[in-house]
């Protein structure tokens, strides 16, 4: 059987990305968030991030309105982006712990 040359690869050409141009994982899951809630809502959506030992916790603040969409159904938003999160930051041996405030949350009438 005669050997087929590969094709020279086409397409666009990524270049590294300098660590100072990267975003912190907080930066990253704020952008995350803000992807997800409505428009009129995105003022309201900051995270604060506290790193105790080889953990990272990253609390979001949200409009109590979005509340659904950033946790998904059966909390599968908030799931995978925690897989993701701990993904990225698992090079550098740390973990990754997402959380709610609890004050964004809508209170339960009865």
């Amino acid at each position: 059987m005669p050997s087929v040359a590969k094709k020279p690869r086409t397409g666009p050409q990524f270049e590294p990305i300098d660590d100072t141009e990267a975003l912190s994982t907080c930066e990253l899951y704020q952008e995350f968030l803000i992807a997800l809630v409505d428009p009129e809502n995105r003022k309201h959506v900051y995270v604060s991030d506290n790193t105790v030992g080889d953990t990272i916790n990253l609390i979001a603040h949200c409009h109590p309105d979005d509340i659904g969409k950033v946790v998904g159904k059966e909390g599968k938003c908030l799931e995978e982006m925690t897989k993701v999160l701990n993904r990225i930051e698992g090079r550098n041996h740390l973990k990754v712990h997402l959380d709610l405030d609890p004050t964004c949350r809508n209170p339960v009438t009865r």
